[in-house]
């Protein structure tokens, strides 16, 4: 598992690994990917997405195990949940599920995410930008800008 992590670290976040590096991997991912962080779930299927290793089979693997870290609310934090937003936001390969998940979140820890403004903004601007959760959603984070 740490060989695994400092590959991401040195490889695959930074967007240096090549395609075959990618599926030598992706069988250690999937194995571990009950253990990876949330965080690092998150970064791999952005950093997969970005260095165009279409892989639909591993982004779903991984999308199913964020959305139930992302369904027991409390389990994440905030920082966390920002990752998880910027990567889905910034690759757009999610479904439909996981944006009404993260909609629900942010309803759900409200009072909590309004108290950062730096949280707020950052939210706002990536949910504005990519339109992919509700109007009512965008409309009341912008209030808190």
């Amino acid at each position: 598992m740490n060989q695994l992590i400092n590959i991401l670290n040195g490889f695959v976040y930074n967007l240096r690994a090549e395609p075959e590096l990618l599926q030598i991997i992706k069988p250690l991912i999937i194995v571990f990917n009950d253990q990876l962080d949330i965080t690092d779930r998150a970064k791999i299927v952005k950093s997969y997405n970005i260095m165009e290793s279409d892989d639909m089979n591993l982004y779903s693997q991984i999308e199913q195990s964020i959305l139930r870290d992302l369904k027991d609310v409390d389990m994440i934090s905030l920082d966390q949940f920002i990752e998880v937003v910027k990567s889905y936001t910034v690759t757009r390969i999610g479904s439909r599920e996981i944006y009404k998940v993260m909609d629900l979140w942010i309803q759900f820890r409200w009072e909590e995410v309004i108290v950062d403004r730096e949280i707020v903004t950052e939210m706002y601007s990536y949910f504005y930008e990519s339109g992919l959760i509700s109007s009512k959603t965008i409309s009341n984070l912008r209030k808190f800008i």
